[in-house]
Formats: structure tokens, C-alpha cells, sequence
């Protein structure tokens, strides 16, 4: 069965990398001081950033 796993933080991305078949980004970020949880989009320059992460997280 294949496990998906959605998260884009820093700390959640080696377990994606190592455990996941299918990683899921929210293509946003949190919003500084936002206490209901709003998200702002990232560039697509920042997603390609975020995407490469898991890949080469398990080789560092």
C-alpha cells in the first residue's frame, strides 16, 4: 500500500524522503504571525526548491 505523506517543513522532509512513495507539498507557507493558520503561495522557483529537497534529503 502506498504511504503519502503531506508536509513541506524543514524538519518533516528526511522522514518524507525516507518513507514516503508519494510526497505531498501545500504550494504555501504560513504567514508570519498568523494565528489562524493562513497561508501565503511561494514562487514556483521556491516549490522547485521545496520539491527537490526530498530527493536529495536520504543521500546527505
Amino acid at each position: 500500500m502506498p504511504l503519502l505523506v503531506g508536509a513541506d517543513g524543514d524538519r518533516m522532509l528526511r522522514p518524507t524522503a525516507e518513507h514516503a512513495d508519494i510526497a505531498a507539498f501545500t504550494g504555501g507557507r504560513s504567514v508570519p504571525g498568523s494565528t489562524t493558520g493562513q497561508l501565503e503561495p511561494i514562487t514556483a522557483g521556491e516549490l522547485d526548491e521545496r520539491t527537490s529537497l526530498p530527493a536529495n534529503a536520504t543521500t546527505a
